[in-house]
């Protein structure tokens, strides 16, 4: 980025921090389109003036992750993400729309954040797609986070789906969920 593109965005309103005078530079989609070698090749200087200023290695800090809604996208996004240099990697599985399984795809992958759908017309959450993927994040050492259930959360049963009628839209208060479902768990800090 051109410091020129820098002060234009600035003069525009949009910096960041006390003065206004910054701006955020955010390579992940670069990263990932380009690889971290020809990143470093051509933006080098930025690296190493935020190396030299903070003493941090600017790669240090870098957490990436992708949204997996379905098996379809898993199988998409998962081994681009695991190829992606980064500190953290993570799968946003929000919402949940379909059972996704995702057995030898959390190979490089530290956090699992699951979630259902909320607002008008939102599609139905199946508690047991969340069991498995619990399960599935205990099994590869994996921390997982249930976000929300949100506002259309199902248990499957023999008799078939029964709604949780949970009172928050959002299926956010875990004090409504199932005990099993109670998972908020943080990466651990490298």
């Amino acid at each position: 980025i051109a410091s020129r593109a820098a002060k234009e965005q600035c003069d525009a309103g949009h910096g960041v921090g006390e003065t206004g005078l910054a701006v955020y530079l955010d390579f992940a989609d670069a990263i990932k389109r380009l690889g971290k070698e020809n990143v470093e090749a051509k933006y080098g200087n930025l690296f190493d003036m935020y190396k030299q200023i903070t003493g941090e290695d600017p790669y240090a800090n870098f957490w990436i992750g992708v949204s997996v809604e379905n098996q379809e996208y898993a199988e998409k996004r998962i081994p681009v993400l695991q190829k992606t240099p980064a500190h953290l990697r993570f799968l946003s599985v929000e919402p949940l729309l379909d059972e996704v399984d995702l057995t030898g795809l959390l190979d490089g992958i530290h956090w699992v954040i699951v979630g259902g759908e909320s607002g008008d017309h939102s599609r139905p959450f199946i508690t047991d797609w969340a069991r498995k993927i619990i399960k599935q994040c205990k099994d590869a050492g994996v921390a997982c986070f249930i976000k929300q259930l949100g506002k259309e959360a199902f248990d499957e049963t023999t008799k078939g789906r029964i709604s949780l009628n949970l009172k928050d839209s959002k299926g956010g208060k875990m004090d409504e969920w199932n005990r099993d479902l109670r998972i908020r768990e943080y990466p651990k800090s490298k």
